[in-house]
């Protein structure tokens, strides 16, 4: 999308200052409309190095899965992640080699330095201990309460599966959409200002 919109945005400059150039018949405006085209071309590397930070950020601060591919992981333990693959709308865990789910589909959860637990869809609620790696499923509200109060969790706020994993990607995605929209709108504005400059030079 964004090779796309930069591209037209050149194309259009390279357009409009190419058809000044074919009716003025001056060498200005042909100068003027290559450095219009060859706008979105360098703004290239600054799209790569934003995907870049944010698979450094996604991967290595917040671990999580880099923003590529159909599928959606973040890591819970070392061998187990809260995965997604191909919509955002069925969370479940799994092995992180991509075996079979130890849990069903996960609404809401939330998670402290002991457990990952939460509320699956099937209406019953589950707690995932990082220390044994075991998944206790619970038929009620009550029993759920029960075992958190017993190991210490007093207080919990459940959150939604995908919005869970979002927040926990924010701040790569943050980086990535500085790079990829506040650079090129000051890149555009130097070209703008060279082009006035030529043009009241001319």
């Amino acid at each position: 999308m964004f090779l796309i919109t930069s591209f037209f945005i050149g194309s259009v400059l390279a357009a409009i200052f190419a058809l000044w150039a074919l009716v003025k018949k001056f060498e200005l405006p042909i100068r003027i409309a290559l450095q219009g085209f060859r706008f979105p071309f360098g703004l290239l590397p600054y799209f790569v190095l934003a995907v870049f930070i944010n698979i450094l950020i996604s991967v290595v601060i917040r671990d999580v899965d880099p923003p590529i591919g159909d599928s959606w992981r973040m890591k819970i333990t070392d061998s187990v992640v809260l995965q997604a693959i191909d919509t955002t709308d069925d969370w479940y865990l799994a092995p992180v080699s991509y075996g079979e789910a130890i849990s069903d589909s996960v609404q809401t959860i939330a998670d402290n330095d002991v457990f990952t637990f939460g509320l699956l869809k099937s209406g019953s609620y589950f707690v995932f201990s990082k220390v044994t790696e075991d998944i206790l499923v619970l038929d009620s509200l009550v029993l759920f309460n029960e075992y958190l109060r017993s190991h210490g969790v007093t207080e919990y706020k459940l959150t939604n599966a995908s919005e869970y994993y979002f927040n926990s990607r924010v701040n790569g995605d943050v980086a990535t959409i500085l790079l990829l929209f506040l650079y090129p709108i000051f890149r555009l504005y130097r070209l703008v200002t060279r082009v006035r400059f030529q043009l009241s030079n001319a």
